[in-house]
């Protein structure tokens, strides 16, 4: 949940929320070990804004990292026909 905390203060710097979130991808370093954790806290967290999301298993570039998280957060106006509250 420390991820998914980071992302929402990351987002509230810049005047948006988690239901601003469209997509996430998660790179794991062990898929079978740690995918079934992401999904439930993926799920918990995002529940009823329901984002696009992947995992991918991968070697991670810092040592002893276990998981990354990227998000794709979408913003607009009134002008180009989105509002996320």
């Amino acid at each position: 949940m420390f991820i998914f905390r980071r992302i929402e203060e990351a987002l509230a710097e810049v005047g948006a929320k988690m239901h601003h979130i469209v997509g996430t991808r998660a790179f794991l370093t062990d898929m079978a070990a740690g995918g079934g954790a992401f999904v439930r806290a993926h799920g918990e967290v995002f529940a009823g804004i329901d984002p696009v999301t992947s995992g991918v298993e991968a070697r991670l570039t810092i040592e002893g990292m276990m998981i990354e998280i990227e998000a794709d957060a979408l913003i607009a106006d009134e002008a180009a026909g989105f509002i996320g509250g």
